[in-house]
């Protein structure tokens, strides 16, 4: 859905700036110049949404969702860091499996960087998390306060 936008918006900004080009530029350096100017413009709009979306998900989470204890079933490190220097902290896949309000067993499968002061949980341990209770494959580890 949000691809078919971004080829709308990318093909309405397309015509207008090769519309306000062509009065006042011409030439082949204009369709370039409106090419990267159009694809610059595509990219922030990508980013924007990309990084928007993670964010939506999150709030929609925190004020909807549904608490569930789930079971560390598998835990590894991955060769990822978040942060720098003494703020480093590990990425770790996660395979969790939990229970929904209906009983139905999930099994999904999430990278996490966990915060210094949380500890990381071992496999076989307990983890609280938040579902979404119309997709319960939709999960965040819940807040320290949640």
């Amino acid at each position: 859905m949000y691809y078919v936008a971004l080829l709308f918006v990318f093909c309405t900004m397309q015509s207008l700036i090769a519309g306000s080009a062509s009065v006042s530029v011409t030439g082949t350096g204009s369709t370039i110049l409106n090419f990267l100017l159009g694809f610059v413009i595509l990219i922030g709009i990508v980013w924007f949404i990309n990084t928007g979306g993670f964010n939506l998900k999150k709030r929609y989470l925190l004020k909807h969702g549904v608490p569930v204890d789930a079971k560390v079933e598998e835990i590894e490190k991955t060769m990822f860091n978040v942060g720098q220097g003494m703020s480093s902290r590990p990425v770790m896949k996660m395979t969790l499996s939990f229970e929904d309000a209906y009983k139905n067993k999930h099994e999904v499968t999430i990278r996490h960087a966990f915060s210094s002061d949380t500890p990381i949980p071992d496999e076989g341990g307990q983890l609280s998390i938040l579902i979404d209770s119309r997709n319960p494959e939709r999960i965040m580890i819940a807040p320290a306060s949640a």
